[in-house]
């Protein structure tokens, strides 16, 4: 993951706005960055479980949300 901003919200007076740019004509640009996502298995099966219910085994879940969550990292 880079350090890079995501996106940047920019206000003009007192209108502010989101966009992927920075507006160099803006009074105050504020850089936003991608979060890293911390989840322990204990919750990802709680989030499983109240999803579909009991499940005889979490591990499969867990091995898609953790790649999923990989994938939104990138």
């Amino acid at each position: 993951m880079n350090n890079e901003p995501v996106a940047w919200i920019n206000k003009i007076r007192t209108r502010s706005y989101l966009e992927w740019d920075k507006d160099d004509e803006a009074d105050e640009s504020i850089p936003l960055y991608q979060q890293q996502i911390n989840i322990s298995d204990e919750e990802i099966d709680k989030i499983v479980r109240d999803f579909f219910g009991e499940v005889g085994s979490f591990y499969d879940f867990r091995l898609v949300i953790r790649r999923c969550i990989r994938k939104a990292q990138e």
